[in-house]
């Protein structure tokens, strides 16, 4: 694993040469590492590699650009930004007395993750008795998710991506509450917006797919989802 790791790294210009973000990218795809700190400060998919250059008229002004596009995730991936699997955020106070609350929680780390998978286990349990049961789970553990310091959209994304809901109906109602409790999450809106244009509710699906656009204006598959639904407003053609 290192021997492949540090020729990965010598193949991308050495440490200095190497954005910081690609070893999370790196660390995120090929290993099964639990991230414990904050959302990072940039998208998946992102620009890296500074270059500088002077000013032509003011050679004494160096501007500095990232200018090499780092495109590790697939490219429909419209995130802005990898959130950990558990929260511990640097305050000035952690700072101050040189603490570092991520170290503090990794050393604890096996209380938080057995909390969290009591309210997995109890969500899926849940599950057979259709969407209301499941969310009500969801609701009576989210206190001790979040005493866990678990991050909810990593937990709620996990979750719905592992455990099938019997119809578009039982989906889209547990993602409105995912969304709600998640608001930055761009695949989980894009997702709850195909559900509910399944299900034919086509205003509430349009909003979904605008306000990612609006968050991210290049997220290609909500403008697509958009076209769409504009296809299926359209009087039809057909004689």
């Amino acid at each position: 694993m290192w021997q492949w790791f540090r020729q990965l790294r010598d193949r991308n210009f050495g440490w200095q040469g190497w954005p910081k973000r690609e070893v999370v990218n790196i660390f995120a795809q090929y290993t099964n590492a639990t991230f414990v700190g904050e959302p990072t400060g940039s998208r998946p998919n992102f620009y890296g590699a500074l270059r500088t250059f002077p000013l032509p008229r003011h050679k004494g002004v160096v501007i500095a650009v990232s200018n090499r596009i780092w495109q590790d995730w697939d490219s429909d991936n419209h995130e802005l930004r990898l959130v950990p699997r558990f929260d511990a955020a640097l305050t000035a106070a952690d700072f101050k007395a040189n603490r570092d609350p991520a170290l503090d929680f990794v050393l604890r780390h096996d209380d938080a993750a057995a909390a969290v998978r009591e309210v997995e286990q109890n969500m899926r349990v849940a599950g057979a008795q259709g969407a209301e049961a499941v969310i009500a789970a969801y609701e009576t553990g989210k206190p001790a998710l979040v005493a866990a310091h678990a991050n909810l959209e990593t937990f709620l994304l996990d979750f719905d991506n592992r455990f099938v809901f019997p119809d578009a109906a039982t989906e889209a109602a547990f993602l409105s509450v995912v969304v709600r409790d998640c608001p930055e999450s761009l695949i989980l809106r894009h997702r709850l917006g195909l559900y509910l244009q399944a299900l034919g509710r086509m205003a509430e699906a349009r909003e979904c797919q605008q306000e990612c656009l609006r968050r991210n204006p290049g997220h290609r598959n909500a403008r697509v989802a958009l076209e769409m639904l504009e296809l299926l407003a359209s009087p039809s053609t057909r004689p």
